[in-house]
């Protein structure tokens, strides 16, 4: 009497509980595994399913508001490989050795590294301020370096206005290339003027295609920075995937 004796049963289940929480050990209810303290703020693993709130943010370092604090998370590469893996650009081609030549102003600078997510041996030539007067000696450069691809895309006219028969000039000297046009929001009094003449050579030129930014940035104010003319990184992100929607058909 007044001795407590543990039944076989007992026993057991005392071991199942001692061994799962071992198990679970380090990790918090949502199966976020606590890997460090550093400098008071907590470093974190995410689980390689990456939540959706948390989709768009940047990939080396992902700031989540945890009791109003910033929490870092430091994907280290064989993870941020699988998330990669698992999470497939939807327009991704199946040939992904498609040789692509971008050729533009500053607006393309703030798509093409979302479009180098999917294409990142892309050639790229823009300059701030580029007219179509350059267009010409720009591609000549280009081809004596082998540098045009297959697919060519053309962002011109953010700067002012041209004559359409420089850049069907431009265009027939790229032979059987893919043509991609992209038409320009600018509210400039030349903005209608040359949208009008990238939808007329567009349909009128063989192998020629057009993106309308104009249309599909219509009315979202937060894709452009205060100038209503350059992109903010969601805009950049949305104008990229109109561009690889177009390469992908």
């Amino acid at each position: 009497q007044g001795k407590f004796v543990f039944s076989p049963r007992g026993i057991a289940l005392v071991s199942c509980i001692v061994v799962f929480v071992l198990l679970l050990g380090g990790k918090d209810a949502l199966g976020t595994k606590i890997s460090q303290m550093h400098m008071g703020k907590t470093i974190v693993h995410l689980p390689l399913e990456i939540p959706n709130e948390f989709a768009q943010k940047n990939e080396d370092e992902l700031a989540i508001e945890t009791n109003g604090e910033a929490v870092i998370q430091e994907e280290h590469e064989n993870s941020k490989d699988e998330v990669i893996e698992k999470k497939p650009n939807p327009t991704a081609p199946e040939d992904s050795k498609k040789s692509i030549t971008i050729i533009g102003d500053s607006i393309i600078y703030d798509a093409v590294p979302f479009f180098k997510k999917t294409y990142p041996e892309v050639v790229v030539d823009y300059r701030i301020g580029r007219q179509m007067s350059e267009l010409p000696e720009v591609i000549k450069n280009l081809k004596g370096k082998g540098k045009i691809g297959d697919y060519v895309i053309i962002q011109i006219g953010t700067n002012g206005p041209f004559d359409k028969s420089d850049l069907i000039s431009v265009i027939e000297g790229l032979e059987n290339k893919e043509v991609i046009l992209i038409n320009c929001r600018v509210p400039r009094p030349w903005e209608n003027t040359v949208n009008v003449t990238l939808k007329e050579i567009a349909e009128t030129l063989p192998n020629t295609s057009l993106v309308d930014w104009y249309k599909a940035s219509a009315g979202k104010a937060e894709f452009f920075v205060s100038d209503g003319v350059h992109l903010t990184m969601l805009g950049g992100e949305r104008y990229a995937n109109l561009l690889l929607e177009e390469v992908g058909k």
